[in-house]
């Protein structure tokens, strides 16, 4: 219920003050990275994905923030071509 409301804050609190388990915690983060991510609140998104590693398969964590790897790809691209054209 307290998905359908987006309450997802609320959810984690309940979560950690009831000791559930680390992979149900991580999965309200997996869902709330989900809910914020359909919003377009990527940064946000991500930054509840990176609190599932280990209990979230990485493949899912991929296809959702592929975004970010292209502008990190990107990012090492420059990074290499510049340090080129200063011969380092």
């Amino acid at each position: 219920m307290l998905y359908r409301k987006s309450l997802y804050v609320l959810a984690l609190n309940m979560a950690k003050s009831q000791r559930l388990d680390e992979s149900s915690v991580a999965d309200i983060h997996r869902q709330y990275g989900d809910h914020l991510y359909t919003k377009g609140d990527y940064d946000g998104a991500m930054a509840q994905f990176v609190k599932t590693i280990s209990w979230t398969q990485p493949s899912y964590v991929i296809r959702k923030v592929r975004f970010y790897l292209l502008i990190l790809i990107y990012i090492i691209i420059i990074v290499i071509n510049e340090s080129i054209l200063l011969g380092g």
